[in-house]
């Protein structure tokens, strides 16, 4: 059975796809071509990432879970009062709000100032940095505020000199002159210019001072090399506020998770958890601060009753002791019990002129609006006035909770600023016309207590005078046990005012967690970024490559039939067929000599044209072989050199060059003379001659077509081996002589355009009988894209020989490496 072939199948069966899609099967053995390749660069990937892990410095994450107050419990009266009125103790505000001061700058540089975290300590290794977190053998001390600025946010290394001498060295290696505050060259620095341990060297309005840290047992300079970080103190809080992240268990709920994270499992710890306590110290203020407010105002009027209980009580004293006691007549008590009431009265709205007059003074002033006394504080119920006092109060709790987190001019600040000035304005508008209403009323308490007063001076004098002490008496007594009451109970209540969080778990570092990628998903990703690149590699060169690379290249590309596939020439021979008949390279020549006898079946006699796009596709070599098969079938064969721009292996064929195809055309030589004999059998052969001064021309002489007649009677076969087809015309000369045309591609050598073009040539039917020869496929591009081994040869053995076993392939595989 003959091999198969591509030749007798209809033209129409061959498909063109100018959008041809990516050929994953050729990746596929393109991969295994290179197989050493990639897991070299697997190898290379593992042994990167195998470093980068062991000097990578793991970032850490640690929690806390917080759990805040949405209404705490009370237990007296007046603070309930003051929930009702709205009235803010501190600890209000919105959830949003409270989480916005947890990272607020102000919160976070207070913890920085706990911590002192102004000066980060590092042990400097070859390939990284290891923080020192209260473990460093140095402490650096000085005036954050005023340091000099060269000195801020700078990596400074600690270069010891002796034993109690350093300099300090920036990562340029420029050394700090003390005297200048200035980084100098190493050269320029004057002798005798080292620092001291323990020395406190005056800068500006700073100093700087380093000095041994004794709790740590190290040396200072041993092994590592020591370096800190005096850090500006704003910058840093919004770096660690920016590694704080806050989030609510379920949506609304009042239960906070709050985690940071950092490269120090400790200090991260500290971090959270003085932020945590600082919070709760400063809500604790916050809240206590309207109530202390309020137990002042009242210790004031105490202090101002009592003066006149005390003297009210020597008063009737005295006067009991002189008169002696006595007693009240029914109709006296009734004219001082009426006068009692103005008397109350008289009080009630003094006490209120008094409040007026305090809250005027105090908004007239420049005094902390959060600090102000609420009238329900002392029983004035005042509706309209305590709505302004609780809307300025709710305002200026927003205002402050705002500051915490945004600049001045950020606009919500100027709003509420703007608010507060058009809310105090009109509070003291309120207190104007309130006092002018007080002083009205007073008026006619002071008419109506004048009237009642008339009565009671009709009784007898001493008994009026008693009456009118003991009337004083009872009501500053009243007054005075009033205000104490109120004391008290908001000294209960501040002495239980709670923080408005709980912390429910406080971070630890035994519960510390790496974030980011674990080791173990390092070398994963490197080993299979390893495995991609080359693969990468591939198919960018792929992608890019214009040359073709397999058999379903032609195929998508041109619609011209293909005759047959030639193999790689390994053994370097000319005439293979010859040379070796058993080989594979001559069996494809075999079916290529069968696939030829489709063309023209009527005509005995037949001349093949062959011709590629450029020289070097293989063009003369498949001439001689072709040549050589069909002698080697017994017929009588001829091969014309007729590319006579460039002719070659008539030397290796030992012909005389003097004569050949050009010396016959101009008649320099005669038909015997030209055609020369060669030492295979029925093998013949013309050579191009010398090469003319104009190919074309003389290809298109008379003589050539009495040549070719001449020749089609005494030879069985005529192979002409002609200019390429895609450069130059010589081919078209020479085409109505030819029965057959035989175009060759190499693989990897031949550019898909060159076949785009012939194909365009062969769809408008310029070029007619033409079909593909793909010559010089590697073993491996026959598997996935010629389908070499379809002709039922296994690639590298001829049709004789036993195939290797699976060993001696892995062995020759290897061999074939360390050859290359």
């Amino acid at each position: 059975m003959h091999p198969k072939s591509t030749f007798n199948k209809p033209v129409s069966t061959f498909q063109q796809q100018e959008d041809e899609g990516f050929d994953f099967k050729a990746l596929l053995f393109k991969i295994y071509d290179i197989w050493y390749y990639v897991l070299f660069s697997v190898l290379i990937a593992l042994v990167a990432s195998y470093i980068y892990n062991k000097y990578l410095v793991p970032t850490y994450s640690v929690s806390t879970s917080v759990m805040f107050k949405s209404q705490q419990k009370r237990s007296f009266d007046l603070e309930a009062l003051i929930d009702e009125e709205g009235i803010s103790l501190g600890g209000g505000g919105g959830m949003d709000n409270e989480l916005a001061k947890l990272t607020s700058a102000q919160m976070v540089e207070q913890v920085i100032d706990s911590l002192k975290l102004n000066v980060s300590y590092f042990a400097q290794g070859q390939l990284s940095r290891l923080e020192l977190y209260k473990d460093a053998p140095y402490v650096v001390t000085t005036d954050f505020e005023q340091i000099p600025s060269v000195l801020v946010n700078k990596l400074l290394y600690y270069e010891p000199v002796s034993n109690n001498e350093y300099l300090l060295v920036d990562s340029e290696n420029l050394v700090f002159n003390h005297i200048t505050s200035t980084f100098v060259e190493r050269e320029t620095l004057p002798k005798n210019q080292a620092m001291f341990l323990g020395h406190k060297y005056a800068m500006d309005s700073s100093f700087l001072l380093i000095q041994p840290n004794l709790v740590v047992p190290k040396q200072l300079g041993e092994k590592t090399r020591n370096c800190f970080i005096i850090h500006d103190k704003v910058k840093l809080s919004e770096k660690i506020a920016a590694t704080l992240l806050i989030e609510r268990t379920k949506k609304g709920g009042n239960l906070i998770n709050i985690s940071i994270k950092g490269p120090h499992i400790q200090k991260i710890v500290d971090i959270i958890n003085t932020l945590m306590a600082i919070y709760a110290v400063n809500d604790m203020r916050e809240r206590n601060l309207s109530l202390s407010n309020t137990v002042n105002f009242i210790d004031d009027q105490l202090a101002q009753v009592s003066t006149i209980l005390k003297s009210t009580e020597g008063e009737l004293d005295g006067f009991r002791k002189f008169n002696k006691s006595m007693s009240v007549s029914q109709m006296s008590a009734e004219a001082f019990s009426e006068l009692k009431g103005f008397d109350k009265e008289k009080e009630h709205l003094k006490t209120r002129q008094q409040y007026y007059l305090y809250l005027k003074k105090y908004l007239s002033g420049n005094n902390p609006i959060d600090q102000i006394v609420a009238p329900a504080m002392l029983g004035i119920d005042e509706p309209l006035m305590t709505n302004l006092i609780n809307e300025l109060l709710s305002v200026s709790s927003k205002l402050r909770e705002k500051k915490f987190y945004q600049n001045d001019d950020n606009k919500p600040i100027i709003s509420y600023k703007q608010k507060i000035v058009f809310l105090r304005q009109q509070i003291l508008e309120v207190v104007e016309n309130d006092l002018r209403m007080l002083s009205l009323q007073l008026h006619n308490a002071d008419e109506n207590y004048k009237e009642a007063e008339s009565q009671i001076l009709s009784l007898p004098d001493k008994e009026r005078q008693q009456l009118s002490i003991e009337r004083r008496l009872k009501i500053n007594d009243n007054i005075y046990t009033f205000l104490l009451q109120k004391r008290t109970e908001i000294g209960m209540t501040k002495a239980g005012t709670t923080p408005n969080v709980n912390v429910i778990s406080t971070a630890k570092p035994q519960n510390a967690t790496i974030v980011g990628m674990q080791k173990v998903q390092i070398y994963a990703i490197a080993a299979l970024a390893g495995l991609l690149f080359p693969i990468v590699v591939v198919v960018l060169m792929m992608l890019l490559n214009d040359k073709l690379q397999s058999k379903k290249d032609v195929e998508r590309i041109s619609r011209i039939p293909i005759l047959g596939l030639i193999g790689h020439n390994t053994r370097g021979d000319y005439l293979v067929v010859n040379d070796n008949p058993k080989s594979v390279i001559t069996e494809a020549f075999r079916s290529i000599r069968l696939n030829l006898t489709y063309f023209a079946p009527d005509k005995k006699h037949k001349v093949i044209g062959v011709t590629s796009s450029v020289s070097g596709e293989g063009k003369t070599f498949l001439s001689m072989n072709l040549g050589a098969v069909f002698a080697l079938a017994g017929k009588k064969t001829v091969v014309i050199m007729a590319d006579l721009r460039k002719p070659k292996y008539e030397v290796e064929l030992g012909l005389d060059l003097s004569k050949g195809l050009s010396t016959y055309l101009t008649g320099q030589s005669t038909y015997d003379e030209s055609v020369q004999i060669t030492k295979f059998s029925n093998l013949y052969v013309l050579p191009a001659g010398p090469i003319p001064p104009n190919p074309a021309e003389t290809l298109g002489l008379p003589a050539m077509e009495e040549l070719i007649n001449r020749l089609r009677e005494d030879y069985e076969c005529v192979i002409i081996d002609t200019p390429p087809l895609g450069l130059l015309a010589d081919w078209f000369i020479l085409s109505p002589f030819i029965d057959a045309g035989v175009y060759i591609v190499r693989h990897n050598y031949t550019r898909k355009s060159f076949l785009k073009k012939i194909n365009e040539l062969y769809v408008e039917k310029k070029v007619k009988n033409i079909s593909i020869v793909i010559n010089d496929i590697g073993k491996k591009m026959a598997g996935y894209g010629y389908g070499y081994t379809s002709y039922g040869y296994d690639y590298g053995y001829s049709y004789f020989e036993k195939p290797a076993t699976w060993y001696q392939k892995l062995f020759g595989l290897f061999s074939k490496k360390r050859k290359k």
